[in-house]
């Protein structure tokens, strides 16, 4: 399961475990884990391409 929630500074991304990208699972973006929940926060201007997983 997955949530993108867009906010005027950035979208917060609602997430189980399965579909986390390494980048969030490292947590080298904010990350908060709740229950078996993942909230991710992606602001505007970070650049999505540093963090793409090859």
């Amino acid at each position: 399961m997955h949530c993108n929630i867009p906010l005027f500074a950035g979208t917060l991304k609602i997430k189980t475990i399965q579909y986390m990208r390494r980048c969030e699972l490292e947590r080298r973006v904010p990350t908060r884990k709740i229950g078996s929940l993942y909230f991710i926060w992606w602001p505007k201007g970070l650049d999505h391409r540093a963090f793409h997983d090859h």
